[in-house]
């Protein structure tokens, strides 16, 4: 596949349910999100081969279509680019955190502690982003790189001025309606197990005459 920039088109009116669901939304706006999670479709009028995945964003950011949809304002971009594991089909990784919540559900409190201009005031937080704490071993590196567990961080780490949950569910809750809008699954024919099929990037454009990150 030849880098490509003009086979991109945007699919318009395409729906996510998460993005409107009243629930999500209301903690969207606690969590100091709203607005921060933004989704777009597009179609790719050849195949994709994952070996060949930074020809393939190089020209969907150069793209003037995709350039448009996602008002990136200027022409030449510079794409890096990091696989995300994605293999997790369910959110049994998540029972591990009745280590930091009590039976009923709610959050254990801990000492205020700031990590990078973040409030550390629960043990959710310190499991999440304290790396030398005990909780944070609850979790292996390889569970950490799950798109799964990127996507729950972040709603739990929220915004400038998000205000904390004091029960886990809604954090769960959430992190299961958005995971499973975002990811594509399908049984494996010989095995009958469910498979995701999905493949998800860390991506970061940047512009060669700017000195930081535009997207």
């Amino acid at each position: 596949m030849e880098q490509a920039n003009e086979g991109f088109l945007i699919i318009p009116g395409r729906e996510y349910p998460f993005l409107s669901d009243k629930q999500v939304n209301e903690y969207f706006i606690k969590w100091s999100m709203k607005g921060r999670l933004n989704v777009a479709t597009f179609t790719f009028d050849h195949m994709f081969v994952p070996y060949k995945a930074d020809s393939f964003f190089t020209g969907f950011f150069d793209s003037p279509s995709v350039q448009n949809a996602l008002t990136i304002p200027y022409t030449k971009t510079i794409v890096k680019i990091n696989s995300v594991r994605c293999t997790l089909t369910n959110l049994d990784a998540f029972r591990k955190l009745s280590s930091v919540t009590h039976e009923c559900g709610k959050i254990k409190t801990r000492l205020d502690d700031v990590f990078e201009s973040i409030l550390i005031s629960d043990k959710l937080r310190e499991c999440l982003l304290l790396e030398d704490s005990d909780s944070y071993s609850i979790f292996t590196e390889k569970e950490r790189e799950e798109f799964l567990f990127r996507l729950f961080k972040h709603i739990c780490i929220g915004g400038e001025i998000c205000q904390q949950e004091d029960e886990i569910k809604p954090y769960i809750d959430t992190v299961r309606k958005i995971y499973r809008d975002l990811i594509c699954v399908q049984k494996n024919p010989d095995s009958k197990a469910i498979e995701i099929v999905s493949y998800v990037y860390e991506v970061r454009v940047y512009v060669s005459e700017l000195p930081g990150l535009i997207f």
